[in-house]
């Protein structure tokens, strides 16, 4: 807007100021007009200047640093920490009170029940097997594939006259079982150390060959 007032003071003050010359008298109104339009253009490249300082100030002052420990942070869900539902392996005692129910709260409107020869679901939508064993001797809760969700893990017993200890997972979310097994060659059993869900290859029958960290790689269980 000054820029605009500028100009037009200046068109008048051409209009209306008369030709300069030695024989001619300017009258006492146009040298006041002189001297007020000096002014002005004095202001107005005083305002010019400080219009370019605070145009080179100003988005240097703009810029708010933050501190990143400041920021917002993504709230990250917590690990499923793994835990025993029920382990009777060590001892080989089965309860009295042969059903145990559970609830979790990652599968709402649903109960868990173990008996000696199966593990079910139950809610308003029915009854499912999740796995059976003759019988199941332990089972824990891990979560073996990071959906936040644990996975049901068993040692079982199965076989008729023959019988070997094997390993049982189920992904109750995705319905989905993976076994470990190697009839008559080896055994596996599930046991907890130090938070970690860990199991043990015996010989059948036999002796530990090794133990290592239950996982799933590539869709198949194994130990790390």
């Amino acid at each position: 807007m000054a820029v605009l007032n500028f100009l037009a003071d200046v068109i008048y003050y051409k209009k209306s100021t008369p030709p300069q010359g030695p024989s001619i008298n300017r009258p006492a109104v146009a040298d006041t007009e002189s001297v007020m339009m000096t002014m002005k253009i004095l202001n107005l490249k005083r305002g010019l200047v400080l219009i370019c300082c605070l145009t080179a100030l100003i988005p240097a002052g703009c810029i708010i640093k933050t501190d990143p420990a400041e920021l917002p942070k993504t709230p990250v869900a917590e690990a499923y920490k793994t835990r025993v539902w029920l382990d009777f392996y060590g001892n080989r005692q089965l309860p009295e009170d042969d059903i145990i129910r559970l609830e979790l709260s990652g599968f709402p409107d649903t109960v868990f029940c173990w008996t000696p020869n199966k593990v079910i679901a139950t809610g308003p939508w029915g009854e499912e097997t999740l796995f059976y064993g003759m019988p199941i001797w332990n089972v824990f809760l891990a979560d073996l594939n990071d959906d936040g969700l644990p996975e049901f893990c068993a040692t079982v017993s199965a076989g008729s006259g023959i019988i070997d200890d094997r390993v049982f997972v189920y992904d109750h979310a995705a319905k989905e079982l993976y076994e470990l097994s190697d009839r008559t060659v080896y055994d596996y059993s599930l046991h907890m150390e130090d938070g970690r869900l860990l199991i043990t290859q015996t010989e059948y029958q036999g002796g530990v060959l090794k133990t290592g960290v239950l996982a799933i790689v590539n869709g198949e269980l194994t130990m790390e």
